[in-house]
Parts: C-alpha cells; structure tokens; sequence
C-alpha cells in the first residue's frame, strides 16, 4: 500500500513538472495539458521540445536516451510522462 503511494505521488510530481515545462514553452495553459493529449496535435517544434526535455533534465537529474530527443517518440502526453518518470530521481 506504502509504495502504491510513493509510486502516484512520484507520479503526480513529474505529470505537474512536465505540464509545467510545456506550459513555459509552449503557448499552452497548464489547464489544457492533459495526458491523453496526443503530441502530434499540438504545435511543438524540436527545438520547443529539446527545451522541454533540457528542463526536465535538469528537474530531476537524468539525461534523455538520444533516441528519445524526438517528439515522434511519443504519441501522447501520458507516453512522455512515463519516460520521464522511468527516469526520474526522485
């Protein structure tokens, strides 16, 4: 039950985190990121994107694989979230 908890806490900080990197570089509010919101819909450059990836990088102390500095490498927003929190150090 403990680390169910731990598991959506960490969970909750990086979606917060990630919605957050967006909304700072992306013309989007924090209220319309949602996980299901599949990236090919939105409009994000890479550039946009390595930004995104750099902070949360820098957020929670991992690297990116190379492979996944490519906004093709995910379909939806939840898809991002997971990476991201398969790498986290939280």
């Amino acid at each position: 039950m403990i680390e169910q908890i731990e598991k959506n806490e960490k969970l909750d900080v990086v979606e917060n985190e990630v919605k957050k990197a967006i909304e700072a570089n992306l013309d989007m509010l924090y209220s319309d990121i949602r996980p299901d919101l599949d990236l090919s819909s939105i409009n994000i450059d890479s550039m946009s994107f390595i930004k995104i990836c750099a902070s949360l990088e820098t957020t929670f102390n991992f690297i990116f694989d190379d492979e996944m500095l490519a906004i093709s490498s995910f379909k939806t927003l939840e898809d991002f979230i997971s990476y991201v929190k398969s790498r986290a150090q939280i």
